[in-house]
């Protein structure tokens, strides 16, 4: 049992080791050779607060460094530690908590050398899922660490698979509109991971109501909620056609269209947002989904695009076009309309001539709409 001057012993030791741990390779290599590993795992059982918290701080920073670490501290019983005050977190004190998820977060993020153990991975997510449901959406660091490590985590199918299989998208829809800016945004990067790797995370999401969350971070006023919602539509756009169907009554097309338009916006997330919303346009059938679209303010959009500086923008923009307005469907009077009224005659003129890009098949696209909707502007100007 340690006594006061023993804690006080190891508060001094302790922070020298913090340091040591989060320096150069060789130094960890020379502590954990010194046998620090199975002596922190030992010290965990401490009945000091400040001693546990040290024990999960430092395995941490010694599994971050190398995957012949990351064994040793996984054999030593260290990520034990780490996933058993996760799932009991009632157990321990907050700073305990903060620290096995600090310790959790800082040896992934690193991910030295390659992926963890299957059966490890499937234990992390099982307790990363249970203390994410238990947290009952109160914000905290841990909370923070915990979702980062998530994100981390899922690297695959499989391991979307077994995040799915928690239950926790639900947690993760609620958690995107919690009154922390930093849960929110490592929330959405773990609805976006689930997305990005296979169906199984798509429709999860699409069941637990997820779009209408995607939507409302596409108009958030932050970059990184906007871009990482993205990135999570896109997977969306690309998946089955009952995915893409649901999108298509979702808060997330009239998003998307803000997101395009707005010419402050950053380019590449202009053009991300782009790709979405034409691939939607080019997969929308019927009147009822077509309609949608155009409402949505699509059409203005799609032509706030057409401009020199934004060459693959313009194309994707064209192409989502003419899926609008050539085909046969009672809304493609109104479709017409929306882009004679935004400018685009102009801007398709422009493209046609050269003005705009040198580049005679995107020229060619403009033409074909200018001449079989507005023929009148279809002719060249005579010299």
């Amino acid at each position: 049992m340690l006594s006061a001057e023993d804690l006080q012993l190891l508060r001094c030791s302790a922070s020298i080791l913090l340091e040591v741990t989060v320096s150069s390779s060789e130094e960890i290599s020379a502590v954990a050779e010194e046998g620090a590993i199975l002596k922190l795992v030992s010290l965990f059982s401490s009945e000091f607060d400040e001693a546990k918290e040290f024990a999960l701080l430092l395995l941490g920073n010694i599994s971050a460094d190398s995957l012949p670490l990351r064994d040793a501290v996984v054999e030593a019983g260290g990520f034990t530690l780490f996933l058993e005050v996760l799932e009991n977190p009632d157990g321990y004190t907050d700073t305990v908590v903060d620290a096995a998820a600090q310790a959790l977060v800082f040896c992934t993020r690193h991910n030295p050398d390659g992926p963890f153990d299957e059966d490890l991975t499937h234990q992390m997510i099982s307790a990363l899922a249970t203390f994410i449901e238990s947290t009952e959406n109160t914000p905290s660091q841990s909370l923070e660490d915990a979702l980062m490590t998530l994100a981390q985590i899922i690297q695959d199918r499989p391991t979307t698979i077994a995040a799915v299989d928690t239950g926790i998208t639900s947690q993760l829809v609620q958690l995107t509109s919690s009154s922390s800016r930093r849960v929110q945004y490592h929330a959405l990067e773990c609805l976006t991971a689930v997305t990005f790797h296979g169906l199984d995370g798509t429709e999860a999401l699409v069941d637990a109501d997820g779009l209408e969350s995607l939507g409302l971070a596409l108009t958030s006023p932050h970059f990184e909620h906007r871009s990482v919602a993205c990135r999570a539509v896109g997977c969306i756009v690309s998946s089955i056609p009952a995915h893409v169907e649901s999108l298509i009554p979702s808060s997330v097309v009239p998003a998307l269209a803000r997101v395009i338009s707005d010419e402050e916006e950053y380019a590449e997330l202009r053009y991300q947002a782009t790709l979405a919303l034409s691939t939607l346009s080019g997969k929308a059938s019927g009147d009822e989904e077509l309609n949608f679209i155009i409402k949505a303010g699509s059409i203005e959009a799609f032509c706030s695009v057409l401009q020199p500086s934004e060459y693959n923008a313009s194309l994707l923009a064209l192409q989502a076009i003419i899926a609008l307005v050539s085909q046969d469907w009672e809304g493609q009077k109104e479709a017409l309309e929306q882009l004679n009224a935004a400018g685009g005659v102009s801007r398709l003129r422009n493209i046609r001539d050269g003005v705009a890009f040198r580049d005679q098949a995107i020229g060619n696209m403009a033409q074909m709409i200018l001449k079989a909707h507005f023929p009148e502007s279809s002719q060249h100007a005579r010299v």
